[in-house]
């Protein structure tokens, strides 16, 4: 049977007290502005303040007024006058 040989220094695990560790996250709550989440930057804080979202309860409770289906494309002999279709 071969043995396994290792190359180089042996490593040593780190203790416990070695290891660098992530700051913990603070804490979120929807009355909190919504600047303190990770990825919304001062120019994004401002485009959503003009959308009226201030708070993270304003994202949260944010929905599409409309939404458009570019999926049921038609051709032109069938589109029918008021719709919006997708030629």
């Amino acid at each position: 049977m071969p043995v396994e040989r290792r190359r180089g220094s042996p490593k040593r695990a780190k203790s416990a007290a070695n290891r660098k560790r992530e700051p913990a996250a603070a804490p979120r709550r929807l009355g909190d502005d919504v600047s303190r989440l990770g990825s919304v930057n001062s120019r994004t804080k401002s485009m959503l303040n003009n959308l009226g979202i201030v708070t993270v309860e304003d994202l949260v409770y944010h929905f599409p007024h409309r939404h458009d289906d570019f999926t049921d494309v038609r051709k032109i002999s069938q589109i029918v006058p008021g719709e919006t279709q997708t030629v």
